[in-house]
């Protein structure tokens, strides 16, 4: 270069800022910094922004000496700007070095890490315009194979920390971004790797606080807590779900229109023991108690994406572990305690997996199962309930008369199989047995098959009350669907599962109501296999049996006989039934006047 191509600065200073010594070009940069110095106060900057290019131009030569000068002339001149020009210059400034970054002699790049640190000491906050490229210098030079740049590097990295621990600028607003990379740094095998992520993750999490920032991308984290949840890396899954649960503290109902997201996240880890890596003093079961929280906030009046959830509850019914089969079952009837109406509208979905759990091996899921479809049949309002003053009656309500009672023949088949003994014990005697509840849920929800609800009587050996129902069954339509209900229980009385009811035709107190009601049965029934059946059976029925119960009958005196127990509202039910018979065979008229009528239509045509 020329004098004049070095301009404003001279040939012996840039001779000197190119030497060989370090010494001589910390004197040739002092000398920079003065000049600039004094060209900011006659207010000369077209000179300063030559010089910087000046520098620049050193920067980028073959010759190794004159690249280490550029980078302490480039330092120099930042030094001489101070903190109140320095801003406009600072890209200007960092270029130049950067590209020294990627040197093969490593003490340019050495000088180029004290030439950057001093630029940054000077510009602070206005390098972070470039901060994705100091990120990406600071990580690389980290693993430089010369330990001087990587002494470098650290304090580099200390002085950028710590203006970007300044409070004008926040990281939470960035953290979908960044999130899933920190998480990803847990899978290194590296301990010293996982304890500084760790403490990031850690440090990170408090900034959630709505007081410490307000400007958290809610939905965009959860997401990605999401996919870590699911992780199969075991301290990955911990830390994410206690990301949420502290979501969940931090924001409490605000969350709701991600609960889809929080049930995937936690219902296949209920009840797991958090890795020995995290856990500490935290709680094991970490899962199960934002599973808590969570039901916690849902009540009547929560808004929530019920179909969403709808889905996920649905997708975990089957699932292989117990404890999230348990859970869903209570998610569902939670919902359908607090949101009924929304819930009803996808009950022909869960019906068919809440029957197929009928067969369950688990006795807790067993129990569970039942006392949730006892729920959604009794639940008041809903149209299993059939209350008139609720149903519009036509082609509508005969419809969802024909969806429920398959379901209905189905739920009482499945009462009878081997796997719901300890159920079949609980109705012999409810009063006892504290299944009250689950008695008349049942009862009601059987009112829409009264041959059903039959079995019902017979199950639980409530043989004097369900002499009321006999003299209602002839008000009701003998449809061929009913005549099939006969015959079915007449197969079960048969059966090696209701022996005790048999049996019942030989105890003083049974006998009577138990004749009685069978023989109703028997007058109900056309000529056919079945009524042979019942016929020769109520005919084995020992006279001596009948005396001795009219005998204890007339000492006991007149309705002394065996009552049914005193906490089941039997008059009540009985009333219910008429209501819902009422409404049904009001609905079956409408139903065939309209048939009638569209057939007289169509011949008229």
């Amino acid at each position: 270069m020329s004098e004049n191509q070095y301009s404003p600065l001279t040939q012996t200073v840039v001779r000197t800022l190119t030497d060989k010594l370090y010494e001589k070009r910390k004197a040739a940069a002092l000398e920079i910094e003065k000049q600039t110095k004094e060209l900011i106060k006659s207010n000369n900057m077209a000179d300063v922004e030559k010089i910087i290019s000046v520098l620049e131009q050193l920067t980028t030569t073959p010759n190794g000496n004159m690249r280490k000068g550029g980078l302490i002339g480039l330092a120099a001149t930042a030094i001489a700007l101070g903190s109140k020009h320095s801003a406009i210059y600072a890209v200007k400034l960092l270029e130049p070095v950067f590209t020294c970054f990627l040197d093969h002699d490593s003490r340019v790049r050495y000088f180029a890490c004290e030439s950057l640190y001093n630029i940054v000491k000077v510009c602070r906050a206005s390098v972070l315009v470039k901060f994705d490229e100091l990120f990406n210098i600071l990580w690389n030079l980290s693993s430089d194979p010369d330990q001087n740049v990587r002494n470098g590097s650290e304090l580099l990295d200390r002085l950028l920390f710590s203006i970007l621990t300044v409070p004008d600028f926040s990281v939470s607003e960035y953290f979908p971004e960044v999130l899933d990379g920190v998480f990803k740094a847990l899978e290194d095998p590296s301990p010293a790797v996982h304890e500084i992520t760790i403490s990031v993750l850690t440090e990170m999490q408090n900034k959630l606080d709505p007081k410490r920032s307000d400007n958290v991308k809610l939905e965009g984290v959860i997401n990605v807590l999401v996919i870590q949840a699911t992780s199969q890396v075991p301290i990955v899954r911990d830390i994410a779900i206690q990301w949420l649960n502290q979501i969940n503290i931090y924001y409490g109902d605000k969350i709701l229109p991600s609960l889809p997201s929080f049930l995937i996240s936690i219902l296949p880890y209920l009840f797991d023991n958090m890795s020995n890596d995290f856990a500490g003093s935290r709680p094991l079961s970490l899962p199960n108690d934002l599973n808590q929280r969570l039901t916690s906030l849902v009540k009547t009046d929560s808004q929530i994406p019920v179909e969403a959830v709808v889905e996920v509850l649905l997708a975990h019914l089957r699932h292989e572990r117990t404890e999230t089969r348990v859970a869903t079952l209570n998610w569902i009837r939670h919902l359908h305690s607090t949101n009924p109406t929304n819930m009803f509208r996808y009950m022909d979905r869960f019906f068919p997996v809440l029957l197929d759990l009928l067969s369950d091996p688990t006795d807790e899921v067993l129990m569970l199962d039942i006392i949730l479809i006892t729920d959604i049949c009794g639940q008041p309002k809903q149209q299993q309930q059939l209350d008139i003053r609720s149903l519009k009656l036509g082609d509508e309500l005969n419809q969802e008369l024909k969806t429920i009672s398959p379901y209905l023949v189905k739920f009482n088949i499945a009462l009878l199989k081997i796997e719901l003994f300890p159920l079949r014990q609980r109705l012999r005697n409810p009063d006892q047995s504290d299944s009250t509840e689950l008695f008349q849920n049942l009862y009601k929800c059987w009112c829409n098959q009264p041959i059903c609800l039959l079995s019902l009587y017979l199950l639980s050996q409530n043989y004097q009350s369900a002499l009321e129902l006999i003299p209602r069954l002839s008000d009701i339509d003998i449809t061929m669907e009913l005549l099939i209900e006969i015959d079915r229980i007449v197969q079960l009385i048969e059966s090696p599962i209701l022996a005790y009811v048999r049996m019942d035709l030989l105890h003083p107190d049974y006998q009577k109501p138990l004749t009685a009601l069978l023989s109703a049965l028997l007058m109900l029934l056309p000529q056919s296999e079945a009524f042979s059946i019942l016929h020769k059976r109520l005919q084995a029925v020992p006279h001596l049996a009948v005396l001795e119960s009219m005998k204890k009958s007339m000492i006991r005196g007149a309705g002394s006989s065996f009552s049914p127990p005193i906490k089941i509202k039997f008059k009540e039910l009985i009333q219910y039934f008429d209501r819902v018979t009422q409404v049904r065979s009001m609905a079956l008229r409408v139903h065939h006047k309209k048939m009638l009528e569209e057939i007289a239509r169509q011949k008229s045509e």
